[in-house]
């Protein structure tokens, strides 16, 4: 008997499919080694239940439910083909939709940075930042050197796993890199990006900083939904600076949540 060959959606579709597992099984692996709240273990487990699930009883409800089957396959087949080709879409944006960074010699005196917070680890008498915090700060710390005139906002607020609040950790980090307090504002609230937004927007107004040029700092992945929210919520951000990204196997969960994030914005309508 010959084997039968696959038709071509059936091929896309396993390859989807294979796409979405990896993805997710890696993001719970990362679950599993730095938690987080209890909503993302729902919500990736039951992905990859939704993915899996339906290809091993595929057989049997094609058999008992056959015109339930075939509804339920091209939504099956929408689903999957639209994660993929969305987030293939979201990576090439992110990985070559850099834009060309502005030397910071040439920026103006007044600016003000915009460091957007990360995850914080330690404990409540030890807290420094992680991996891709403290490649942000470490870019923020180049950056502040070399525009004397210049200030920063740091932005983060203490997640449930945290001793600490993210701003205040940043700013502590700052400092010891030798960077004058009187040039950091500390935004210890913020809980997202938004906030990360809204808290700056209201830092500035506070501190008489509407005239100052508004520069964002973060990791690669983050820039473009920063860019988005600053356009929607009203931060009139002129440059974007790059924070050198982490490893691999830091960086390919972070994008898997980033698409999430934007999942979030979507169904929250803020996008």
């Amino acid at each position: 008997m010959k084997n039968k060959k696959l038709a071509p959606l059936d091929v896309i579709l396993l390859l989807c499919g294979a796409l979405t597992i990896v993805n997710f099984i890696v993001y719970l692996i990362k679950l599993i080694v730095v938690p987080e709240q209890p909503i993302a273990y729902v919500l990736t487990i039951s992905i990859l239940a939704g993915v899996i699930l339906p290809f091993v009883i595929r057989n049997k409800a094609k058999e008992k439910f056959p015109k339930i089957y075939k509804v339920g396959k091209t939504l099956y087949s929408f689903c999957l083909i639209f994660y993929a080709v969305t987030f293939l879409f979201m990576c090439s944006v992110i990985f070559f939709g850099k834009m060309t960074e502005t030397p910071p010699e040439e920026l103006p005196e007044n600016t003000v940075f915009v460091v957007y917070g990360a995850k914080v680890k330690g404990t409540a008498e030890n807290s420094y930042p992680g991996k891709s915090l403290a490649l942000r700060l470490e870019k923020a710390a180049e950056l502040l050197e070399k525009t004397e005139g210049s200030v920063c906002i740091v932005a983060g607020g203490m997640g449930p796993d945290e001793f600490r609040p993210e701003g205040e950790v940043m700013a502590d980090y700052l400092i010891s890199k030798g960077i004058d307090e009187e040039r950091i504002f500390v935004d210890a609230k913020s809980k997202n990006t938004i906030e990360n937004i809204e808290n700056a927007i209201d830092i500035i107004n506070e501190e008489n900083l509407e005239d100052y040029t508004v520069c964002c700092v973060s990791t690669g992945f983050h820039i473009p939904r920063i860019k988005l929210l600053c356009g929607k919520l009203g931060l009139d951000a002129k440059h974007y600076y790059y924070a050198e990204s982490p490893n691999f196997g830091t960086l390919y969960p972070s994008l898997v949540r980033e698409y999430m994030s934007y999942g979030k914005l979507i169904l929250t309508g803020h996008l």
